[in-house]
């Protein structure tokens, strides 16, 4: 397998299905007993939990867009690492809000069979500026 795969595989999943908020194209590509962590969130454990927290994670958002993909392959074709920025569309927020983020797959005949998606929020969660205070 070659790193192609995994930007191909990240491009389908982050860009197509998640930026499209298409719920069942995404869970679609997870297996029946999938395994997602997200950040430092408990996991969600087979496909309906998988699910379940798709649904709450896109409710958050008016919109998203995935660029600056890469995608890294493991040399025995089982784990791929995607990594780039993502930028958010938020009520509230004015412009859109960059983080950087990072998923860890584990594919098993061709589907996510586990995933650990690492975000940096901060970015979600401005400090209060110092002048105001």
């Amino acid at each position: 397998m070659a790193s192609n795969d995994a930007l191909e595989f990240g491009t389908k999943l982050l860009v197509d299905y998640w930026d499209s908020k298409d719920v069942d194209a995404f869970v679609g590509c997870f297996t029946e007993d999938a395994v997602w962590t997200v950040n430092t969130s408990p996991p969600a454990q087979g496909i309906e939990a998988v699910k379940q927290v798709t649904e709450a994670l896109m409710r958050l958002t008016k919109g998203s867009k995935h660029s600056e993909l890469v995608g890294l392959v493991s040399n025995d074709g089982t784990t791929y690492t995607v990594y780039g920025k993502v930028s958010y569309e938020i009520e509230g927020y004015e412009g859109a809000v960059d983080c950087s983020f990072c998923d860890v797959i584990t594919v098993k005949d061709g589907k996510v069979a586990e995933c650990s998606t690492f975000m940096d929020t901060a970015p979600l969660n401005p400090s209060p500026d110092a002048s105001s205070g």
